[in-house]
């Protein structure tokens, strides 16, 4: 028990102080004990309640599972995630409008996974290069980006944002911010010298709207 107790403090603590949009989801192991717990004391219960007549202890167990199934039908609907298009209408509407060599930005969970997928996993749009923007501030993931994209000039170092020095560092390619809440999924700004085939040469904002 104790064990537990202190495996569930250290999962809550953790889950807390990490700076995460979905830190929560490392709350699951203090749930999943939470859930033994509760399984226990249900256990004692029944126990206690059985030497007041023969028949209670069943009744309440089959109390308990008529309220678990009731539970279960009534927030399936809110759990049922077979028909959520939004991910694959995001990640196929912005890989099939960007711009040719475009610099993709993204900047949270939200945009960045569903084109991680398209782009890395499936091989889509092997041409673009697919950048986190609050990750562009560690070392390790500009060595990474170097290691994928032999082609994107990285500079060492910058005396401004990591974005504007590789925006200037590859000046005939456009930089492309993602949004995966907004109704512009997509912005583009153009190049500084754009290749002719791929833009017009008074073309300054692109924008992608998709529909939800």
């Amino acid at each position: 028990m104790w064990l537990s107790a202190g495996i569930a403090a250290l999962a809550s603590v953790f889950a807390v102080a990490y700076n995460s949009d979905d830190s929560n989801a490392y709350l699951l192991p203090t749930y999943l004990i939470f859930a033994i717990w509760i399984g226990l004391g249900l256990d004692r219960a029944l126990r206690a309640i059985r030497r007041l007549h023969p028949l209670a202890a069943p009744v309440a167990t089959a109390g308990l599972a008529i309220l678990l199934a009731w539970r279960a039908v009534s927030i399936l609907p809110q759990v049922d995630a077979s028909q959520d298009r939004r991910a694959i209408i995001y990640a196929t509407s912005v890989l099939a409008t960007a711009p040719q060599n475009a610099i993709v930005v993204s900047e949270s969970d939200l945009d960045t996974f569903p084109l991680w997928y398209y782009h890395y996993a499936l091989g889509a749009r092997p041409d673009m290069a697919a950048l986190v923007d609050p990750l562009l501030d560690f070392d390790w993931y500009r060595r990474n980006l170097r290691a994928v994209y032999p082609d994107l000039q990285i500079p060492e170092t910058t005396a401004s944002s990591w974005l504007d020095a590789i925006a200037a560092a590859n000046p005939r390619r456009s930089i492309c911010h993602t949004s995966a809440t907004d109704d512009r999924a997509l912005a583009c700004a153009a190049s500084a010298a754009p290749p002719s085939s791929t833009r017009p040469a008074n073309a300054k904002i692109a924008t992608v709207v998709i529909n939800k």
